[in-house]
């Protein structure tokens, strides 16, 4: 359920969500305390004002800690990489810095590949990996880390998934400025993804994003494309 804007106000003055979070630390076997701890949190960090709060409080390594908690709560986990992603759309290059340092690429990368193709798990696996990606400094993290094969993977399970395809084909997009990622999306293929895709979806969204991956693999152009 989603808690209005005065409910959220009251309960950061009430100062719960220090509590949630040591809930998810002391309760890591009980599925149930650290859903609804993420729940919550969610709530929280789709208020961007929040963002800056979370931080403080060390929200972004306890979620990390729940996805390891709960490694086949698919729920939980779309839920908590919607949170990286919120936190990273709405924050600074030194917030998504501090991000990859508290290891969210592993934890997106885990999520995503054990899905097997869960919609709502590559959705937000993606866009988090979107959001990050808008920080140059990050791309080689991001290669290194081993998700750009990740990412390609994910495209092509979710190939009829409009939603997934465009945040997917966005941070396609943003990795394409890096040249190991460039590298890497040849090897894998990803030009022939994204024409894939444009024949599943030639217009709208989705194709506007495809294209651009696309035209990038052509040529030496680098574009990018912002969007939560």
């Amino acid at each position: 359920m989603a808690l209005n804007g005065e409910t959220l106000k009251k309960l950061v003055e009430m100062k719960v969500f220090p509590i949630l979070l040591k809930a998810i630390k002391n309760f890591p076997e009980n599925e149930w305390i650290q859903f609804t701890a993420i729940q919550t949190i969610q709530n929280l960090a789709n208020a961007k004002e929040h963002v800056s709060y979370l931080l403080e409080s060390g929200c972004v390594s306890s979620v990390a800690e729940a996805m390891q908690s709960c490694p086949d709560h698919d729920e939980l986990l779309q839920s908590s990489m919607w949170i990286f992603s919120c936190i990273a759309f709405a924050g600074t290059d030194e917030i998504r810095t501090e991000m990859v340092r508290t290891g969210v690429l592993e934890r997106i990368k885990v999520a995503v590949v054990d899905s097997e193709g869960h919609g709502g798990v590559c959705f937000t696996g993606c866009s988090a990996l979107s959001n990050l990606a808008r920080t140059g400094n990050l791309l080689q993290n991001i290669v290194d880390a081993g998700l750009v094969s990740v990412l390609l993977d994910a495209l092509r399970k979710c190939i009829d998934d409009e939603s997934v395809l465009r945040v997917g084909c966005r941070a396609l997009v943003l990795l394409l400025e890096n040249d190991d990622a460039d590298k890497e999306c040849k090897r894998k293929g990803a030009l022939k993804l994204c024409e894939d895709v444009l024949d599943k979806f030639p217009n709208g969204p989705v194709a506007m994003e495809a294209s651009q991956a696309l035209k990038l693999q052509k040529s030496e152009t680098r574009a990018v494309s912002f969007s939560r």
